[in-house]
């Protein structure tokens, strides 16, 4: 019965207040008709005024929630959300390598729009390097089109030109 329509999951934070990462992408499914299943990598504590801790879950965890799912539904495509650090990232490269959960959207959740850093500088290059090359799609916000584009976007041209670049 679980397999007879459409699947996909999110493998992401989960937020606290509801406004973004699995709990925000969970609604998005639904509201597509699509049954949303899900990889928590991390658990962040906030409101709509900010993110006031996280915390991120043991790989082997995660690695648990990738066996399981593939073991019992058949997912059709996944959307990556806040991966904290390159260990985060490493292991979700290694799973998604793994099992077949079709295309990949990879949202790079570097910042809030509040500009809080989710992604710890270091990791980047890990998220570029390894992650963004299995995507079929990347979805940055404004501020992580410039970072992957390296450059400032301050017009049409550029924003085409940044397009291009990712």
């Amino acid at each position: 019965m679980a397999n007879e329509f459409p699947q996909a999951a999110t493998i992401a934070g989960s937020d606290s207040d509801g406004s973004a990462g699995m709990q925000a992408d969970l609604i998005t499914f639904f509201a597509r008709k699509v049954h949303g299943a899900a990889v928590m990598t991390t658990c962040v504590a906030g409101n709509s005024y900010g993110i006031h801790a996280s915390i991120s879950l043991p790989t082997d965890f995660i690695d648990q929630e990738f066996a399981d799912l593939d073991a019992d539904y058949k997912i059709r495509a996944a959307k990556t959300g806040m991966l904290a650090d390159s260990t985060l990232i490493k292991n979700v490269v290694k799973n998604y390598q793994k099992y077949d959960f079709g295309p990949l959207v990879v949202d790079p959740v570097i910042m809030t729009k509040h500009g809080a850093q989710l992604l710890e500088e270091s990791a980047f290059t890990t998220l570029r390097e390894e992650l963004v090359p299995l995507a079929t799609v990347i979805t940055p916000n404004f501020f992580e089109a410039e970072k992957f584009a390296e450059m400032k976007i301050t017009s049409d041209a550029d924003m085409e030109t940044a397009a291009h670049k990712l």
